[in-house]
């Protein structure tokens, strides 16, 4: 699982370190900066995957994410720390990115990338490129010995702008791969459309950011003419808690190449289109679905309460916790205290708040309130009252 995860200069964010956990669920006023987190890790991740700078355009483009006050900021840096195996050893991989305007052109160049690979005390192995240019190696005491002497030898990765090096290095020599992430929030639309076959990659997300895509999801963890997979089992059941006249759903083939879910309820004969039921209903199977692709994925989930029913939503939300902790980190942003009240743990939950000059700060909700465990023991308080109350702050009064 990621350890932590750094970025600056990133729209709101002026600094920012995350030592991320399993569960972090993140509360705030309006634009303190709670999608903005979310969007630079998963900024960071598809860079990394893509090997590219090109996602910064699917976000917005440079001059719409970097930090502006009275003039933009000279650059954005991202750093994430993530342990991994090969084989029976553990290391430790941070990768560090500072990425710049590249004048008049649009372009968008890195600057400054860094990467270290760790395990226990013996030296790391630390390759530096400073403007597309190696500038430092360390080939360290870590990796094997043909290893070492093709990194020895390592000059010519990185040379193109647009080019990452790190991941290109570690696919290639250690055979990692780092986590891509699945930042979703729901959209009524998106969720109803059908989805295209041809629509599907290799180790992306399960859903597309606004829940488009839900059939082939649905699809992958039930293929037509198989056994229902277990995961499959797990969402039928969550869903069927939750909603206890739906008996079954699947997929249908109508037109080569388009994909629409079905669904069977109880009382009712024959089978019903996405259009015929609720969107509770779209909006739990959706959140379940996600779930289940989080084993390899970082998760990240904004405002999972959208069209639900407050005892739906708790029931989904305690699924989650039961299964945690996944193989990466599932955050959640929120405006919802029955989000808040769900948490089991209040060492999952973050105040989110924009100090203006500073930027916007997170910090542990038990930071904020260290007798925290002992309020909602002894008040009978639940958690996010004490959150609206203003205690903790994160609400706007109390962010002023």
């Amino acid at each position: 699982m990621l350890s932590w995860f750094e970025v600056e200069n990133f729209k709101s964010i002026k600094k920012l370190r995350l030592e991320l956990s399993p569960l972090m669920v993140f509360v705030g006023p309006n634009g303190a900066g709670k999608t903005n987190i979310l969007q630079a890790l998963a900024l960071f991740l598809d860079m990394l995957a893509a090997r590219s700078t090109e996602p910064i355009d699917l976000y917005g483009g440079y001059e719409q994410l970097v930090r502006r006050g009275k003039r933009p900021a000279q650059s954005m840096r991202f750093a994430v720390e993530m342990p991994f195996s090969s084989g029976k050893t553990r290391f430790g991989l941070r990768v560090d990115l500072t990425l710049k305007h590249a004048g008049d052109h649009r372009e968008v160049r890195v600057s400054h990338e860094e990467m270290q690979i760790q395990q226990a005390a013996l030296r790391p192995f630390r390759a530096v490129w400073s403007e597309g240019t190696p500038t430092d190696l360390d080939a360290g005491e870590i990796l094997n010995h043909e290893t070492r002497n093709w990194l020895s030898s390592f000059h010519h990765v990185a040379s193109e702008p647009r080019l990452l090096a790190s991941p290109w290095l570690l696919q290639w020599a250690l055979s990692y791969r780092p986590p891509r992430a699945a930042r979703i929030r729901l959209d009524a639309s998106a969720l109803r459309a059908e989805s295209n076959v041809g629509g599907a990659r290799r180790r992306a997300p399960l859903l597309h950011s606004t829940g488009e895509g839900l059939p082939l999801a649905l699809e992958r963890i039930r293929p037509r003419g198989k056994a229902p997979t277990k995961a499959f089992q797990r969402v039928l059941t969550g869903l069927q808690a939750v909603y206890p006249r739906i008996e079954d759903v699947s997929t249908i083939h109508y037109q080569p190449g388009r994909i629409a879910l079905s669904f069977k309820e109880r009382g009712i004969e024959g089978e019903l289109s996405e259009a015929n039921v609720s969107d509770g209903v779209i909006h739990a199977l959706a959140l379940l679905v996600a779930l289940e692709g989080n084993e390899r994925n970082v998760l990240a989930i904004e405002e999972p309460e959208n069209a639900l029913h407050p005892w739906a939503l708790q029931q989904i939300l305690d699924r989650a916790q039961d299964r945690l902790p996944f193989a990466e980190p599932l955050l959640i942003s929120t405006h919802s205290p029955v989000v808040v009240d769900s948490v089991r743990d209040p060492a999952s939950l973050y105040i989110v708040e924009n100090h203006d000059k500073h930027g916007t700060i997170v910090t542990p909700a038990l930071e904020k309130e260290r007798a925290l465990r002992t309020i909602l023991a002894n008040s009978g308080q639940k958690l996010g009252d004490v959150w609206l109350d203003g205690t903790l702050g994160g609400v706007p009064d109390a962010a002023e």
